[in-house]
């Protein structure tokens, strides 16, 4: 491994700030419930933001910029069709 120093600094900085809100927000977390389901009380356009981010992923967006490129406007349907999915997923909890 060839790091330099701001590679160092990078890792270390990620480490630390996440060690630390991990830290600080450990009291608002009561049991395992409510770690993995927010103690329930997400309103709707959060918990489909929330779902968005989960699977947007680098993948997700270097497959969309794949098939845009072979498919052309036509690959725009499946971000469509996704987004369908995530409203639908959102108001029925399904």
């Amino acid at each position: 491994m060839n790091f330099i120093w701001i590679d160092w600094v990078t890792v270390i900085t990620f480490l630390v700030l996440t060690t630390g809100v991990a830290l600080a927000t450990r009291r608002l977390i009561s049991d395992y419930d409510s770690f993995l389901l927010a103690g329930r009380t997400l309103k709707l356009y959060l918990a489909m933001a929330t779902m968005g981010a989960t699977e947007l992923g680098l993948v997700t967006l270097m497959y969309f910029s794949q098939q845009g490129y072979k498919s052309g406007f036509a690959a725009f349907s499946i971000g469509v069709i996704a987004l369908i999915g995530f409203m639908f997923v959102g108001r029925t909890g399904f």
